[in-house]
């Protein structure tokens, strides 16, 4: 099965339920699932802050540098397997 890592930017907040997606970055990589997730971890360790959020339905690792106001995700999930008409 093919998957991917989507970059999403996220606000930050303390309360979870306030934290909100505020945009699509887009695609960063393809492969198997494995491969992406050390994909995800290297992106995000290119940040000052980063870590993991495993527990998730679709596993993420985020970053995040000193004195930004947004987190950026990368979640791995699977690829579409149709292509819409």
């Amino acid at each position: 099965m093919l998957y991917i890592v989507i970059e999403e930017l996220w606000s930050i907040s303390a309360v979870k339920a306030d934290r909100k997606l505020l945009r699509l970055v887009g695609t960063r990589a393809a492969g198997n699932k494995a491969e992406m997730v050390r994909r995800a971890e290297e992106l995000a360790g290119k940040f000052d802050y980063h870590n993991s959020e495993t527990s998730a339905t679709y596993p993420y690792w985020w970053g995040r540098n000193e004195g930004e106001q947004a987190s950026h995700r990368f979640v791995v999930r699977p690829a579409a397997t149709t292509v819409p008409p």
